[in-house]
C-alpha cells in the first residue's frame, strides 16, 4: 500500500499543487482524474523525483537541473523546485521530507518526524544556507565532513550522505530513506501513454507480452487489454446514475 499525504510542488510563489493526500492499496488498479494541466502527471512527476533524489546522491547536477526544472514546469525560469511530502513507513513512524532545489544545488532541506497535526512536528535535520541543525548533534569534526560532504555534492540529499559515510547517527534518517528506497515504488507512463495505448490496441504479442511480463513480475496485475472511447463522446451519452459501477468492479486487480 502506498500513502502519501501534504504533497506539494511549486516554484518559487506559484503552487502547482498543495497538501494532495492519496492512499493507494494493494492489489487494485486506481485512476487519477482530472482536467488537462490539473496537474496529474506532475503528481506522479514529483513523487518520483523526490524517491529519485532521497536514493540518490548523483541523480542531478548542474547540466540535468534545468532539465527536470522544465519536465515540471516549462516556463520555470529560475524559480527553484519546492517538493515536500508527508509519509508513514511500515514502521508506523510518519516523516515529512521538504527540500528546495535551485540551479546551484539544493538550498533548502529538512526532514521531521510528524506529528499529524496533534503535536508540533520534531525536526531530524534542517538545511539551509550552507549549515544543517540536527536533533542529533554530531561532534564538531563530523559536522566538519558533512559541510564538506554538500559543498562537494551541492545537488544530493542528506538522506543518502549515510551511504557515503555512516556519520550521521539518528536512526530516523536511514528508516525514511528506507522508505523512499524500498518501500516507495512508482511506475510512470504519463509520458508516451497515447503513444503506448496505440501500441497495445495494434499489436496482439505485444499485449500478449505485456501481460505476461505484468504477470512475471508479480505487479497484481493479469493482463493488459485496451478499450478506447473519446472521453467527451462518453461523457455526453451517460450521466451520474448511468455510471457502469459494476464493470469498473470487474477491472479491479487480482493476484
Amino acid at each position: 500500500m502506498l500513502t502519501a499525504t501534504g504533497v506539494t510542488v511549486r516554484f518559487g510563489k506559484r503552487v502547482l499543487f498543495e497538501d494532495v493526500n492519496i492512499k493507494f492499496g494493494k492489489g487494485n488498479c486506481y485512476g487519477i482524474i482530472g482536467a488537462n494541466g490539473a496537474g496529474k502527471s506532475n503528481l506522479l512527476k514529483g513523487i518520483n523525483f523526490l524517491k529519485a533524489i532521497a536514493t540518490n546522491k548523483n541523480f542531478l547536477n548542474g547540466d540535468s537541473v534545468g532539465r527536470y526544472m522544465f519536465a515540471l514546469k516549462e516556463d520555470a525560469g529560475d524559480e527553484p523546485i519546492e517538493l515536500a511530502i508527508e509519509f508513514a513507513t511500515k514502521s508506523g513512524i510518519p516523516f515529512i521530507y521538504s527540500v528546495e532545489i535551485a540551479k546551484t544545488g539544493i538550498t533548502f532541506e529538512t526532514l521531521q518526524v510528524s506529528g499529524l497535526g496533534a503535536e508540533e512536528n520534531k525536526n531530524i535535520f534542517t538545511r539551509k544556507d550552507g549549515a544543517v541543525e540536527y536533533s542529533i548533534a554530531p561532534s564538531a569534526e563530523v559536522n566538519k565532513m558533512v559541510l564538506g560532504w554538500i559543498e562537494k555534492n551541492p545537488f544530493a540529499s542528506l538522506l543518502t550522505i549515510n551511504n557515503d559515510m555512516p556519520v550521521l547517527a539518528d536512526a530516523n534518517i536511514d528508516i525514511a530513506q528506507k522508505w523512499f528506497d524500498d518501500e516507495l515504488t512508482i511506475i510512470g507512463l504519463h509520458s508516451f501513454n497515447p503513444a503506448l495505448i496505440g501500441i497495445f490496441r495494434n499489436d496482439e504479442n505485444i499485449n500478449k507480452f505485456a501481460s505476461e511480463l505484468f504477470k512475471a513480475i508479480d505487479l497484481g496485475i493479469d493482463g493488459v487489454k485496451v478499450e478506447t472511447e473519446n472521453f467527451e463522446d462518453w461523457i455526453s451519452t451517460h450521466d451520474v446514475s448511468n455510471l457502469p459501477v459494476d464493470k469498473l468492479r470487474k477491472m479491479q486487480c487480482r493476484r
